[in-house]
């Protein structure tokens, strides 16, 4: 196989590579984003999550 031959397939296989790439992220973009909960996971715990879905209190006992 010839170097123009090897190179036309290498840039197509970019091209198809590429709109993938573009197809996929317009499928997460038309997703509609995950629900932020309103309670610590904690079991028992009643405060506003931070981060995970845990409050600061929380965190702070895990550390």
């Amino acid at each position: 196989m010839g170097l123009r031959k090897q190179w036309k397939k290498f840039r197509q296989e970019w091209a198809a590579a590429e709109r993938a790439l573009e197809r996929a992220e317009q499928r997460r973009a038309r997703r509609a984003p995950e629900p932020q909960p309103t309670v610590c996971r904690y079991r028992g715990c009643t405060n506003t999550p931070v981060s995970h879905g845990y409050c600061n209190r929380c965190i702070a006992t895990f550390m």
